[in-house]
């Protein structure tokens, strides 16, 4: 139990994660709720606590408290327990049951919220140091989304393949509060009597591409050789059978989910938002810098050529592993913008310069240098995902696309410039080749 403070008031949250070496939740600390408007809220680690740091960035482990400050003044939130605050959609549902949400704080919007899971943490709300009790929790979110009736999952005739496994006899899905768009949690029984967790992402009014799009992406950004979680769509019952993209959840590990943390909250406390800064500092949190790297680099490359806007720094995630070691999250948030001069801001390297259309060799050896990968090396990466790039009409037919969504999708992907670029890498490979049998040739000793 937390004692109590002169600058505390009487209600505090408890952190714990999921250890993926003990395969169960561990309590790692408590979030202070403050009353001084200067402090903030403060994040303490439990005195035995020895597992993952939550953030390496920010919240290193140490004893003592650790406070953030902000233009928020009093409770303010460490930016990884932010990312657990719900995203646009999911807080104009809450509010709408709701409305004194909006008002609060981002530690008492996390406190309203109640004990809950999130990713890896797991947060215990208490009202009362002396006394204390659960605060509503899950139970809220799976009401608010019953309510509301805004899951209506299933295809045409009436089945709904989707449900959660405590409640397998009924239709009752837990709201995800991420993004932008509306999500929910389910589990998927496969053959075997097998569960896979998976996340149902619902259409939107104002979505650009239709989520076959995406998952047509996701198609191609695995055959690059991407890091990429399965995922297929299904037609809504609602709408005219606008389409769900059903994504396998990448983040479940030994038994239970895995703590994950945004490039976004990383970065807040390196500075710069350039590529060797991104760069630099998945090399320095990851227990695998080079691999991570490497992945990092060929996303990027797919999402610039691709236009994935969305894809941004919020979208590229660091995760622990099965050592809780913290490695470079699979990729996801894979929807295209449909504008042709849009700014992809982050993740490629060329600050607000518009990519469609800019990819070129002298680029791809620019992003190499960036992202510190050997200039031959960086070429034969680039030529493998922009090969899969350019065959994007195919995917698109396999994925049932619209004629009008492949149309507005291959005019922002410019096939000639990329095959333009597929051929210019080609040859500077075979120049690379060339200069290695030179040099080994030379290196070797006469008979």
């Amino acid at each position: 139990m937390v004692k109590k403070s002169t600058n505390r008031d009487a209600r505090y949250i408890s952190v714990d994660i999921y250890d993926q070496k003990k395969s169960k939740y561990v309590h790692a600390g408590y979030i202070m709720m403050t009353k001084s408007l200067e402090a903030g809220a403060g994040f303490s680690y439990a005195k035995n606590y020895n597992g993952p740091s939550l953030d390496p960035s920010q919240l290193p482990i140490k004893q003592g408290v650790s406070r953030t400050k902000s233009a928020e003044g009093n409770n303010s939130l460490h930016n990884i327990f932010k990312e657990s605050l719900p995203g646009t959609w999911a807080a104009k549902n809450i509010k709408a049951v709701f409305p004194e949400f909006e008002q609060k704080n981002d530690a008492e919007k996390l406190f309203f919220l109640g004990s809950r899971r999130v990713n890896g943490l797991q947060f215990k709300c208490y009202d009362s140091v002396d006394k204390p009790s659960y605060l509503r929790g899950e139970e809220l979110l799976k009401q608010i989304a019953y309510d509301a009736k805004i899951f209506e999952v299933g295809d045409k005739d009436g089945n709904h393949p989707l449900y959660l496994s405590e409640d397998a006899g009924t239709y009752h899905p837990i709201i995800n509060t991420s993004g932008d768009a509306p999500k929910a949690n389910y589990e998927r029984e496969s053959m075997g009597g097998e569960y896979t967790r998976t996340l149902a992402k619902f259409s939107m009014p104002y979505q650009p591409f239709s989520r076959k799009v995406e998952a047509a992406v996701g198609k191609m950004s695995k055959d690059a050789g991407i890091d990429t979680p399965d995922s297929y769509w299904i037609a809504g019952k609602e709408n005219d059978g606008d389409e769900i993209l059903i994504v396998d959840k990448f983040d479940q590990g030994n038994g239970g989910p895995r703590h994950k943390i945004s490039l976004t909250s990383l970065m807040s406390a390196e500075g710069g938002v350039d590529m060797s800064d991104v760069a630099n500092a998945v090399r320095r949190y990851s227990a695998k810098p080079e691999e991570d790297v490497k992945q990092l680099f060929k996303r990027s490359i797919l999402s610039a050529s691709v236009n994935i806007t969305a894809n941004s720094l919020d979208n590229f995630e660091m995760m622990i592993d099965d050592n809780n070691e913290y490695r470079l999250a699979p990729n996801y948030g894979l929807s295209p913008n449909h504008m042709p001069d849009a700014f992809v801001v982050s993740m490629v390297g060329m600050g607000s310069k518009r990519m469609a259309g800019f990819m070129s060799p002298q680029h791809i050896d620019r992003m190499s240098e960036q992202f510190g990968i050997n200039e031959a090396e960086g070429r034969v990466m680039a030529k493998d995902v922009l090969s899969v790039v350019s065959q994007a009409n195919s995917y698109l037919k396999n994925q049932e696309v619209s004629h009008s969504n492949r149309k507005g999708l291959l005019n922002i992907i410019n096939k000639d410039q990329i095959d333009k670029t597929i051929d210019g890498l080609t040859k500077l490979s075979s120049l690379d080749a060339k200069k290695s049998r030179h040099y080994n040739n030379q290196d070797t000793p006469s008979p």
